[in-house]
């Protein structure tokens, strides 16, 4: 007791004055955060932090040492629990029994299942041919846009960030609008089967 009465004389820490009483709880819940979970960065360690937070408070800026310790406490406690926590990040761009207009997908191909996954670059102002597809697919926009339009005039936009759900033997075409569209797409074909026709 003798040597915390001496701290807390050196210091200037009152107890009835409720900015040091906030100060003096944010000191020990630093510092056991500190003592009880080792941080990643062996710089920042107790011997070294808690000096530091003690010159501050002899300058008697109090407000300055709460908010590092509430900063440490975010940036190192926080973050770290929830990537220790949560390592992955799962997130469901897309998911659907139909394609883009809304017709349901009947089933996969049958036989030896072969997925490919081409990367497709679609010049600036570019009316694709009318074609189809044997399968069920999917393309993720990677940048630019495109237009996907049916054969009877229905059409749909899609930006970056969103999937196509492409129609099967169905006949529709893409049209880019100013920039080039970068689209991944996936197709769970078999071996001998076109992608498109």
């Amino acid at each position: 007791m003798r040597g915390a009465v001496q701290t807390s004389r050196r210091i200037n820490l009152v107890p009835n004055h409720a900015d040091n009483q906030l100060l003096w709880t944010s000191c020990h819940l630093l510092s056991f955060y500190v003592s009880e979970r080792p941080l990643n960065d062996s710089t920042l360690s107790k011997a070294k932090l808690i000096p530091l937070l003690l010159a501050i408070v002899r300058k008697g800026n109090v407000m300055k040492i709460i908010v590092v310790a509430l900063l440490t406490l975010t940036f190192t406690g926080v973050a770290i629990a929830e990537t220790a926590a949560n390592p992955i990040r799962v997130e469901t761009i897309m998911q659907s029994t139909t394609s883009w207009d809304g017709t349901p997908y009947k089933s996969y191909p049958v036989g030896q299942p072969q997925i490919t996954v081409l990367k497709i670059t679609i010049a600036p102002h570019t009316t694709m041919k009318w074609h189809t597809h044997p399968m069920p697919n999917a393309a993720y926009v990677l940048s630019g846009e495109l237009i996907v339009q049916k054969i009877d005039g229905a059409q749909k936009h899609f930006t970056p960030g969103q999937v196509i759900t492409e129609m099967v033997d169905s006949k529709h075409r893409g049209i880019t609008g100013t920039k080039p569209a970068v689209l991944i797409v996936f197709y769970p074909g078999t071996p001998q089967m076109p992608l498109s026709k």
